[in-house]
């Protein structure tokens, strides 16, 4: 084990990344080997304008994922959009968010969380949310 991220002031790197690059492949790995949530990753979402897969690296190692949408307020529901002056109103809703158990309490879902909320903000999005499964 790389205990490395026990270092005083070490920081994680969160990456946007992509199907089919090499640390995509890391994210699976990990959604599906230790936290069975692999197939969230990859599905595609009618109803979503954007998709996106954040993933946190400790080093080169990934240490936990956030997939996040941005779709119109009440969209997945199949309501009518939530309206605001004229414009619907944009939410980002996490799909699937996970941290490697033995990388857990380091801040490392905090960062995750963090810098979807900051793309959201920058995407327009009204609010954001999330449910348990």
């Amino acid at each position: 084990m790389d205990d490395r991220a026990d270092e005083p002031g070490r920081q994680v790197q969160v990456l946007d990344v992509q199907p089919g690059t090499a640390h995509f492949e890391q994210v699976l790995i990990l959604a599906a080997r230790v936290l069975a949530q692999d197939r969230h990753l990859a599905s595609r979402i009618p109803h979503a304008l954007e998709s996106h897969v954040l993933a946190a690296f400790d080093g080169a190692r990934c240490a936990g994922f956030l997939r996040y949408l941005v779709q119109v307020i009440g969209a997945e529901e199949g309501r009518p959009a939530v309206m605001r002056n004229g414009e619907p109103l944009l939410e980002g809703y996490v799909e699937a968010f996970g941290v490697d158990p033995q990388r857990r309490r380091r801040g490392i879902g905090t960062a995750l969380q963090q810098h979807a909320a900051r793309r959201c903000r920058t995407a327009g999005c009204y609010q954001m949310r999330s449910r348990s499964r």
